[in-house]
């Protein structure tokens, strides 16, 4: 845990519940089909929009896109702490 109180996941250990196909419902996919604007703040979405696990659908996390070069979005997914317990 990092003095700010807030905890850094690798890639690798979120990777393994990521789902397969982006969800429609993610600002992510309506920046890269839709042409929606970037997303200024994070917004709720349910984590099974992103992850595929057991009661997943249970669960809200936050996501904030952002336009990169080449028709590419970055995305950062906040995920609650009860999330990852």
């Amino acid at each position: 845990m990092e003095a700010s109180g807030r905890v850094f996941y690798s890639y690798e250990l979120l990777a393994a519940f990521l789902a397969v196909d982006l969800d429609p419902e993610s600002i992510a996919f309506e920046m890269l089909f839709s042409g929606a604007p970037e997303s200024r703040f994070p917004r709720k979405i349910g984590a099974d929009a992103w992850f595929d696990f057991r009661n997943g659908e249970h669960f809200e996390i936050q996501e904030q896109s952002f336009l990169l070069p080449n028709e590419e979005v970055l995305t950062l997914l906040i995920l609650p702490d009860e999330a990852l317990e």
